[in-house]
């Protein structure tokens, strides 16, 4: 799992970053169109019509519930995120270099943060993904600003250690993506806040269908409280 990328979004990022001006029409999106503009690349259209097909197949319930429990704890939520989860990811060396080496966790720290927070905001939206549909825009950027870093580091990184695995890996995406759902909860018990076993796996279902949208492949994914301890 630490060699494994993203074979979706990967080769869009490597055209893309010889057109800043579709960069530049795709940052200007409020959603994701149904016709792209003429001269848009047959990856790129792809890529964006695996959002676009993944809409009609959102699970409203587990988003309901999902949404629910954040409106009731979204504070504590967005706290956890911050003083307990990131602060996991940063201490795991191996996935932390990328983040070294794009400098914006050492030299950005207050907007680096704050993008995050804007990023889960959107992500629990009520009705997030099936009676709105900006979430998968925001999905589909996250995406590609990692696959942006991988096509950096690859190109460019002169000290990339092969030891460190491929950056922004598998195991990494689904190691993050757990320090925003388990560990969240886990910050949530050591408050005396903890959510019950029920809630738990809302969130493990909420966060599997992000995952899915980022790229990980799910079929790693715990769904269950014990599976994603262990």
């Amino acid at each position: 799992m630490r060699k494994r990328q993203d074979v979706l979004a990967d080769p869009v990022a490597g055209i893309l970053v010889h057109r800043p001006d579709l960069c530049e029409q795709i940052n200007s999106w409020q959603v994701i169109p149904e016709v792209y503009p003429s001269d848009f690349p047959s990856d790129a259209a792809t890529y964006f019509d695996f959002f676009k097909a993944k809409e009609a197949l959102a699970p409203q319930e587990t988003l309901q519930k999902g949404q629910e429990f954040f409106s009731q704890k979204g504070d504590l939520y967005l706290a956890m995120l911050g003083f307990y989860s990131l602060p996991y990811c940063y201490a795991f060396a191996d996935g932390a270099q990328v983040l070294i080496r794009s400098k914006r966790i050492i030299e950005n720290i207050g907007e680096r943060l704050g993008e995050t927070g804007s990023f889960l905001l959107s992500l629990f939206k009520p009705g997030a993904f099936y009676e709105n549909s900006e979430a998968y825009l925001v999905c589909a950027k996250v995406r590609l600003v990692h696959a942006f870093s991988r096509y950096f580091i690859k190109n460019y990184s002169k000290d990339w250690n092969e030891d460190f695995g491929e950056p922004i890996n598998q195991e990494d995406l689904i190691g993050t993506n757990l320090a925003f759902s388990l560990m969240v909860l886990r910050g949530m018990r050591k408050l005396n806040q903890e959510a019950s076993p029920i809630e738990t796996i809302q969130i493990l279902n909420y966060w599997s269908w992000i995952g899915d949208l980022l790229g990980l492949n799910i079929g790693y994914w715990p769904e269950t409280p014990k599976e994603s301890f262990e």
